[in-house]
């Protein structure tokens, strides 16, 4: 029985590795680098070590073709194009075409796996992580969005009236949440379709950010005065898509997980200076040094908030912890 445990653990635990190797390889070729010889033979390396490993994986463990092999059989399909590609003259967009099945069947896959693993106790990953490539389009989305919240609240809605819309538009996003668990094709048009320009993979199996974004300004408008539900809004409209984008490109060192020290870094930066900015402009009565602690204090609960939201979404934790702190200060 020892034995049976230790070869169902070890097959687990190299589909985990094989995961973890998958996640980094999607993210990196996201945008190829077709004119950077050592950057091409790299991907081609490492794209055909992955596929021989999965194909590996599947023929010595034939007896456990489940519903995940068919993903597995996908992704070494295409990963094997994918180093055709490469080792050939190939184009940005064909690439990319490739690109997005890896996306799509990873995130199947790794729905799956999630699934698979709290049934089996043998198992327990701790460190596949969702997709989240750069998308500007997406960043561009938040910060208008986010402008857009604290003008019509600040000079067309007010509070009232802004809970109000907040909580229509929520009532609206739930509905769609539950539709689309019962139609893979409704699901489908919502996330490629309506919001495919602004969507991330992982969208597909669980709640859209937007809802819990929507979510988190319900509760802030119920719970915190004016300028903290302003506060909390400024540092998700613009240190999050700044971590995100900066982060992503330049963060080498991990600090938590996929989150970066140089992203960490940026978050707390961009949102210590949103908030002095934000408080010089609305509330001149306060001095610049009590203004700054307070920005300081704002920043550094927001930068820890989105470095340590795992199971939930930073759309949703950022914004009401910051509007906490924010609260205790700008009454």
């Amino acid at each position: 029985m020892e034995a049976a445990l230790t070869v169902e653990r070890s097959f687990y635990e190299e589909i985990e590795r094989i995961m973890d190797e998958l996640h980094e390889f999607v993210s990196t070729v996201q945008r190829p680098k077709l004119f950077d010889e050592s950057w091409t033979t790299k991907m081609h390396e490492t794209c055909l070590d992955i596929q021989t490993r999965i194909d590996e994986l599947r023929a010595s463990f034939e007896q456990k073709r489940e519903a995940w092999s068919d993903s597995l059989d996908e992704i070494a399909d295409t990963l094997r194009n994918y180093s055709k590609e490469l080792s050939q003259e190939t184009s940005t967009t064909r690439l990319q075409t490739l690109y997005q099945s890896l996306e799509s069947n990873y995130e199947d896959l790794f729905q799956y796996l999630r699934g698979l693993s709290k049934d089996i106790a043998a198992w327990k990953p701790d460190s596949m992580q969702h997709l989240k490539p750069i998308n500007y389009k997406r960043n561009l989305f938040h910060i208008g969005n986010g402008i857009l919240a604290i003008i019509t609240y600040e000079f067309i809605f007010g509070e009232f009236w802004s809970l109000i819309a907040v909580l229509c538009m929520l009532t609206l996003a739930v509905s769609l949440e539950v539709s689309r668990r019962f139609s893979d094709r409704w699901n489908d048009f919502l996330v490629n379709k309506v919001f495919g320009m602004v969507s991330r993979p992982f969208e597909m199996h669980k709640v859209n950010g937007s809802t819990y974004y929507l979510l988190g300004l319900a509760m802030i408008l119920l719970l915190f005065p004016k300028h903290a539900v302003e506060a909390g809004v400024l540092v998700l409209t613009f240190a999050d898509p700044a971590a995100s984008m900066l982060g992503k490109q330049f963060g080498k060192k991990k600090l938590y997980r996929d989150k970066s020290r140089f992203g960490t870094s940026v978050f707390f930066t961009v949102a210590t200076l949103a908030i002095f900015i934000f408080l010089a402009i609305a509330r001149p009565d306060i001095a610049w040094l009590p203004a700054l602690g307070i920005a300081g204090s704002v920043g550094l609960v927001g930068a820890l908030t989105e470095l340590f939201t795992v199971h939930l979404d930073d759309n949703f934790t950022v914004p009401v912890m910051c509007a906490a702190v924010a609260s205790l200060f700008l009454v």
